[in-house]
């Protein structure tokens, strides 16, 4: 089971479903980070950045909590 942050809430889905779940954000988000993970605790976001050096930066910052980053533009 894998844990989904939604906005706010909080989900309980199998790992089929969360890999769903994520190729339906990577479409809604063209350019930025869609989601970041860690063992079994998805976040998804929708941060769209105006360069890809920004995008970097945040993809950077991200990995270096720890984070597994899903991102379209790179």
């Amino acid at each position: 089971m894998v844990t989904v942050k939604v906005a706010k809430r909080l989900y309980q889905m199998t790992e089929d479903r969360s890999n769903k779940l994520l190729k339906v954000a990577a479409d809604l988000v063209p350019f930025g980070v869609y989601a970041v993970r860690k063992g079994n605790y998805i976040e998804l976001h929708n941060q769209k950045f105006e360069s890809r050096s920004a995008l970097k930066r945040a993809r950077r910052g991200l990995k270096e909590q720890g984070f597994q980053v899903y991102c379209n533009g790179l």
